[in-house]
């Protein structure tokens, strides 16, 4: 009877023991070994290549597959389809989403053809038949769409004008392969994110049912180091902005994976948001449509928002396009100006030992050290030696005028007196040297050493006092 408790405790100390270890290596082991290679590595769907169900074939269309190379060594399955029934007006790229294949894009590569275009359609690297293991989510796969790009162009010669159609994981690499290769001429983006560690977070926590910062840059780091890649490096949005071909972007308002604001923060500029730039576009488009149906023309839909998109990444709004407003977009675009809070620290009180902010110099009701130092420059033997312009338009500034009143003394139309300021400027950089405000802002060391002495007998004084 013993022998059988002993036995018994035995065994429930084994499963308490091996139950403890699962406890302590569990979260080890799906940390770094389970989640990292579920956010690089994707589910692979490989197709039977040959099977009329898998193919075009099923849709009774003719295509014609091939191997694209990567410039890494990876071979690339892909399917051209031609054009049904007429000449085709040019090719469009399609790219499939995370875990698909091309056989995923069968639908959308029927209405392609149908409209009268060439598909070409391709398993991305890591995902279906194609070589790679890990995916990188744009930082290899952009490089992949210009490598089909160019095999296509070597097998099937000239096939038009190119597009790319990317949904989800390929509307971002979609996105990212149009700012990176120009000769894609226009682009639809569904379903795309914005910036790969905000989704990859809605994806672990999915997944992992709780948020925890911890795990979540453990797993990313362990995934980074895996593929080769770095997450912060893949944003779909800051790609958008050096994007110049006319793009459609598509999404579902019901889509808690990929959040429908974020393919709205495509091209803000400085405090804008983009409900008010979609409003601002509508104008645009409004005022164009109005303007070509007034002079008897005839134009597409398409080409009014080609052109209204056109004016908006330019900095282009309704209400202006200047570029001497440091407030208008334009200028920011330029970067000739930025906007900075008030809060925003831009020098230090030593008196008072903290930082000023800019509010802080704002409210100053002293004037601008700049001004005060401008005036203690000797302007006398600058403007006796340069243009007499110069001087015409120092003077009238003196006198309290406005630029423009000030200008209009040197005969010039209306932008020669802003290139006449520019080269003010720089010719007065030139003669009294880079630091001239700040040298005239400076206080004399003789001062300074005065002060020191002043402040030294007051707190002898009040040594004495106390």
């Amino acid at each position: 009877m013993s022998t059988k408790i002993r036995t018994k405790n035995s065994k429930m100390r084994l499963f308490l023991g091996c139950g403890f270890l699962l406890l302590i290596l569990g979260p080890i082991v799906v940390s770094e070994i389970v989640l990292p290679r579920k956010f690089v590595v994707p589910h692979r769907t490989d197709y039977n290549q040959n099977a009329p169900a898998d193919t075009p074939a099923k849709d009774g269309l003719a295509f014609t597959p091939f191997d694209s190379p990567t410039k890494d060594g990876l071979t690339l399955k892909c399917w051209f389809v031609p054009a049904v029934g007429q000449p085709a007006a040019g090719t469009v790229i399609i790219l499939h989403g995370w875990g698909g294949s091309k056989e995923w894009m069968r639908e959308m590569i029927r209405v392609v053809v149908g409209h009268g275009h060439n598909a070409i359609a391709f398993d991305s690297r890591g995902h279906g038949a194609s070589g790679g293991r890990y995916c990188t989510y744009g930082e290899r796969e952009k490089e992949d769409v210009s490598a089909v790009l160019d095999e296509s162009l070597k097998r099937f010669g000239e096939i038009g004008p190119v597009g790319v159609l990317g949904i989800s994981f390929g509307g971002a690499v979609a996105t990212q392969a149009l700012a990176n290769d120009k000769r894609f001429e226009c682009g639809i983006i569904m379903s795309s994110f914005c910036r790969l560690e905000d989704v990859a977070r809605v994806q672990m926590r999915l997944m992992t049912r709780c948020d925890n910062d911890w795990l979540f840059h453990r797993v990313i780091t362990k995934g980074e180091k895996l593929a080769g890649f770095t997450v912060a490096d893949i944003q779909p949005t800051e790609a958008a902005r050096r994007i110049i071909q006319p793009i459609l972007i598509i999404h579902g308002e019901h889509d808690h994976l990929v959040p429908v604001g974020d393919p709205r923060t495509v091209m803000p500029v400085g405090a804008e948001d983009s409900e008010e730039l979609v409003q601002d576009a509508i104008v645009t488009a409004a005022r164009m449509l109005d303007s070509v149906e007034r002079a008897g023309k005839k134009v597409t839909a398409g080409n009014i928002a080609y052109y209204a998109i056109l004016h908006t990444k330019s900095g282009r709004r309704n209400h202006g396009c200047g570029r001497t407003d440091a407030l208008a977009s334009a200028t920011q675009l330029d970067c000739k100006s930025s906007l900075l809070s008030l809060e925003d620290e831009v020098g230090y009180d030593p008196e008072l030992d903290e930082p000023i902010t800019l509010g802080d110099l704002l409210a100053e009701e002293r004037e601008d050290p700049a001004l005060t130092a401008a005036r203690d420059i000797d302007w006398e033997l600058f403007l006796a030696t340069h243009d007499y312009r110069y001087g015409v338009m120092v003077v009238g500034l003196l006198q309290g005028k406005k630029f423009g009143e000030a200008a209009r003394g040197c005969g010039s139309g209306f932008s020669r007196p802003y290139q006449l300021r520019a080269k003010l400027a720089a010719d007065l950089r030139e003669f009294m040297g880079q630091t001239a405000i700040a040298d005239a802002a400076r206080i004399p060391a003789w001062r300074a050493n005065l002060m020191v002495d002043r402040e030294h007998a007051a707190c002898r004084a009040d040594r004495r006092r106390q």
